[in-house]
């Protein structure tokens, strides 16, 4: 049994795809056409920020570098609070939101560079004017809950102080969804069901299943096996039985004739 080369299989496989372009490219189409409109139902949503600067008051008492080593300490844990059920209650409760405060959490995460001692919370929101005004309270509470989780009620004992160096500010336009990335993975899935598509027609023809190619080379087999039989000598048994009967059919036809004319 001879087996087909991969490398012939390879080239057989490039070129049924070449040859199949035009579905391709109409179902990679049709996944950015997809892609794009499937955005449309994801909600828009803007983005606040305010930018931290994380200061050591007690500098005077300790020397720069362990003063720089304390604010950078806080920072990771300054990050973490942004999400925190209570720096959100704090906020639904000064702005008096109608949002829960574990959902309005969810929606707020920080972000900073290593060795640095500046962060910056995000917010997101469907409305830029909402989206502004929970950033102007972020900038507040935030202030508020450092001081009150390092010195208690006495503001002036806390080791590490927070200020606003940036922000608060909105994006000018929506950051979700992006609709860049939706039209590339409708075409990744339509090009990718396209090139299946294709290959699996071209099995199908190949195998016969569809009237194509495979039928009727094997049409012209079985022609060429009736005609080398026919030529051999041999006789099918079943065309010979139907062959006799039409014989004799023939045959009763041209005896009623023959005697109709006699009579006549």
């Amino acid at each position: 049994m001879s087996s087909m080369h991969p490398s012939s299989a390879e080239s057989s496989s490039v070129i049924t795809l070449l040859r199949g372009w035009k579905m391709i490219a109409t179902l990679l189409v049709l996944g950015v056409v997809a892609g794009i409109g499937f955005s449309a139902l994801v909600p828009t949503r803007y983005q606040g920020q305010v930018t931290f600067f994380v200061s050591n008051p007690t500098s005077a008492k300790a020397s720069r570098f362990e003063s720089a080593q304390l604010a950078q300490e806080r920072v990771a844990s300054y990050v973490q609070l942004l999400g925190s059920d209570r720096l959100a209650g704090m906020i639904v409760q000064d702005a008096k939101l109608t949002v829960e405060p574990t959902s309005l959490a969810k929606r707020i995460s920080g972000q900073s560079d290593a060795n640095t001692v500046l962060f910056t919370a995000n917010i997101l929101d469907e409305n830029q004017d909402q989206a502004l005004s929970l950033a102007s309270q972020i900038a507040t509470q935030m202030i508020k809950l450092t001081n009150e989780l390092e010195a208690g009620s006495d503001p002036a004992q806390s080791q590490v102080a927070l200020q606003v160096v940036s922000g608060p500010r909105v994006t000018d336009g929506p950051i979700q969804p992006v609709r860049r990335n939706y039209a590339i993975i409708g075409a990744a899935f339509g090009l990718l069901l396209g090139c299946a598509f294709v290959l699996l027609a071209d099995m199908v023809r190949s195998a016969g299943g569809l009237g194509g190619p495979g039928s009727d080379a094997r049409k012209r087999v079985r022609g060429e096996d009736l005609t080398s039989t026919r030529s051999s000598g041999s006789v099918d048994p079943g065309a010979a039985f139907q062959v006799s009967r039409r014989d004799r059919r023939r045959s009763v036809g041209v005896g009623v004739t023959a005697s109709s004319t006699s009579n006549e």
